[in-house]
């Protein structure tokens, strides 16, 4: 979200790509200077990869689209778990800022064939304010039922503690 942030504040907006003929391409020094024209849209991809082909994928993605690309990516703190080989790994998160329909097209299966996990984003602010609410809603729930769920443990755990004497006195006298 941040990354998307600094760009709406530099004019930028994202949409999915559009032709060529609709303004998606980028200003000239004609033009005044570097830049996006007024119009211009951006497209993105967002994925997940290992952190250890992060690189790889970099140089991949800048040769492939001669460098009319922009990767940020950022490592996540903890290891994954890898559904297909159940080992632990470190990925990393990624966001690929681009314009035009060729691009796209590179650009997915370049991170196809890395193996990166896309995900889908909000195109516009307010679609991304609303996953963002979303998320924060559902993760304040989860965050409650897990509270709930251990004060319930811990209940019952201090049920049992007050037993546990009793318990160990029965069984030595059923042992002996």
């Amino acid at each position: 979200a941040q990354w998307f942030q600094q760009a709406y504040s530099r004019g930028v907006s994202f949409t999915a790509p559009a032709t060529e003929e609709s303004g998606t391409e980028m200003a000239t020094m004609e033009d005044g200077g570097a830049g996006p024209r007024p119009g211009a849209m951006l497209g993105h991809i967002a994925g997940c990869i290992p952190t250890a082909a992060i690189k790889d994928l970099s140089l991949t993605l800048f040769r492939a689209t001669r460098g009319n690309m922009l990767l940020k990516h950022e490592e996540i703190g903890t290891p994954i778990s890898d559904p297909s080989k159940g080992e632990e790994i470190n990925k990393s998160v990624f966001v690929c800022f681009f314009s035009g329909d060729r691009s796209r097209q590179k650009i997915d299966k370049i991170c196809d064939s890395y193996g990166a996990t896309k995900y889908r984003l909000p195109e516009t602010v307010p679609q991304q304010d609303e996953l963002q609410r979303t998320v924060d809603d559902r993760l304040k729930d989860l965050r409650l039922v897990l509270d709930k769920t251990n004060d319930y443990r811990r209940g019952k755990l201090e049920q049992i503690v007050d037993n546990v004497d009793g318990w160990i006195v029965h069984v030595l006298r059923e042992k002996a």
